[in-house]
Formats: C-alpha cells, structure tokens, sequence
C-alpha cells in the first residue's frame, strides 16, 4: 500500500513532487510505516506525533542498508520506531512544513 505524505525539504525551495512520501510498508498494528521521498530517493520510517494542534507523522531518515534491513525484518524496525517515538533519534528527523496557529483578528473600539 503506498500512501503520499507532505514535507518541504531542507536545503531548496519546495516544488509538490519534493513533498511526496511514498509508503512501502505500513503497519498498522504497531503504528509505523517505511517509504521512500520521492523526489530526493531518501529513506525513512514514520510513526504518530501530535501537538496541541494537530496530529501528524514525524519521518525519521534511514539509510538505503537498513531501509532493506528493516523491509526484511518488521521486528527490528518496530524497535527503530520505538526508538523514534521516546525522543531518542531527534537527530534523523527529516524536515516538515510548520503548522502555525492562525491569529484571531482584533476589532476596534
């Protein structure tokens, strides 16, 4: 099942193809999925985060080896997610577009 997911990227201006995830694999039992960017080729794995806005996918890269590692092994790609989901793999987040809360308009006297 393949599934499309938004984010600008990092490094130039976002065109709609760079906002494209792919999904490879889904899981939705453990609450995660695998994909591919499809404008950069990049990797990732994806599990729920929210705010007090919104809920949303935070997508976290991973290198080609374990992009298949993880397609082969659902356990070892649950303990990533895991990982993922405590706050521990910050550093692999791929960037997003920001959600801004919109401002109420003041009226006049």
């Amino acid at each position: 099942m393949t599934r499309d997911r938004a984010w600008p990227p990092a490094t130039r201006d976002a065109t709609d193809e760079d906002r494209v995830f792919d999904d490879v694999v889904v899981d939705g039992r453990s609450r995660y999925s695998l994909g591919t960017v499809r404008a950069t080729g990049r990797h990732y794995v994806a599990v729920p985060a929210s705010s007090e806005l919104v809920d949303f996918e935070e997508h976290y890269e991973i290198d080609p080896a374990t992009y298949e590692r993880f397609c082969r092994d659902d356990a070892a790609a649950l303990a990533f997610a895991d990982l993922c989901w405590v706050g521990l793999m910050e550093h692999r987040v791929l960037p997003r577009r920001e959600v801004r809360p919109v401002q109420a308009a003041t009226l006049g006297p």
